[in-house]
């Protein structure tokens, strides 16, 4: 695809409710001074989407914290089908010490393989494998959840332009990324779900 061909990304209703951050903020990522205070923000502007879905009538679909011993570089929660309870999913947050000039990474626990491998990148984990044996029989847990996580097809942002910015938060990879993602895999995730029930 050429640079002409590329796509821009069209602002949805969500994201008038959660406006990007002001220029300020570009620039305060993990290694900044004032990081705690972007995580503040970061978690203000997930609390206000969440304030968005519940006035449209919609219940929310994930939970997501940071991980204090982390420093806000892991972010924690999980997502679910509010039509189906019973499909919880645990969820891992990664953010780079380049963010927010990098997007995050999402990484879902490795039991959804089966219900929508299709779009899961099987080989990017978390935990990572030890560059040892990259390819292990059994790999590695995360110590807090006793799960192996996967991380979910991130391709379409690269392919549209505007998806993601410096100026963009956590809550805007959930808009437009995660839920891209999830909403794509439902029908799927219930299907093959209900087969096996």
């Amino acid at each position: 695809m050429s640079e002409g061909d590329k796509k821009a990304w069209q602002v949805g209703l969500a994201e008038l409710r959660v406006p990007p951050f002001t220029e300020k903020w570009e620039s305060v990522g993990p290694k900044h001074p004032e990081w705690n205070e972007r995580i503040k923000l970061e978690i203000h502007a997930l609390g206000k989407y969440i304030e968005f879905l519940r006035s449209e009538g919609s219940k929310p679909w994930f939970y997501i914290k940071p991980d204090t011993r982390f420093k806000g570089v892991i972010w924690r929660g999980y997502i679910t089908l509010p039509t189906h309870p019973d499909l919880k999913f645990d969820m891992i947050i990664l953010l780079s010490g380049e963010y927010p000039r990098a997007m995050p990474k999402a990484f879902i626990e490795d039991s959804l393989i089966e219900l929508a491998g299709s779009k899961i990148y099987v080989k990017n984990r978390y935990p990572p494998p030890s560059k040892d044996d990259p390819a292990p029989k059994q790999w590695p847990k995360d110590p807090e959840t006793g799960k192996s996580f996967v991380m979910i097809c991130h391709d379409h942002m690269s392919a549209v332009e505007g998806a993601w910015a410096p100026n963009l938060g956590i809550v805007h990879f959930f808009i437009r990324e995660v839920w891209f993602w999830f909403a794509a895999m439902q029908n799927v995730i219930i299907r093959e779900h209900e087969k096996r029930g």
